[in-house]
């Protein structure tokens, strides 16, 4: 989702049953994240292979900024995210994998229990 100036990520539905979130906060049962955008400028990447089985090469494609939003929500994987000086990638997973690069200056965790 896209708030003012922010790009949101909720994670809901007994969260606390994975490990990453169990050692964190064991009782939790939905995470906000908010993603404080310096300017509403991100780019969308999705990887992609060759058509042939055994021919292990491919690269990134570059996405339409709206195809975010496009994400299926049933299949949708947050892996993990890299932060640096008022940048942050984040990788997700769908049918293949999807990186976001944005200039963030804060990162909001919100918690629920």
């Amino acid at each position: 989702m896209l708030e003012e100036q922010a790009l949101v990520f909720s994670f809901t539905n007994d969260i606390s049953r994975y490990d990453s979130v169990r050692n964190l906060r064991p009782n939790a049962k939905s995470l906000t994240i908010r993603y404080h955008l310096i300017d509403n400028i991100y780019w969308l990447y999705k990887s992609f292979k060759c058509g042939k089985i055994f021919y292990r090469e491919g690269g990134y494609k570059g996405l339409p900024q709206d195809a975010l939003f496009r994400l299926p929500d049933v299949k949708l994987e947050y892996l993990y995210h890299f932060v640096g000086y008022e940048s942050i990638i984040i990788k997700m997973y769908s049918d293949s994998e999807i990186i976001l690069d944005a200039s963030v200056d804060y990162v909001e965790y919100e918690w629920i229990y």
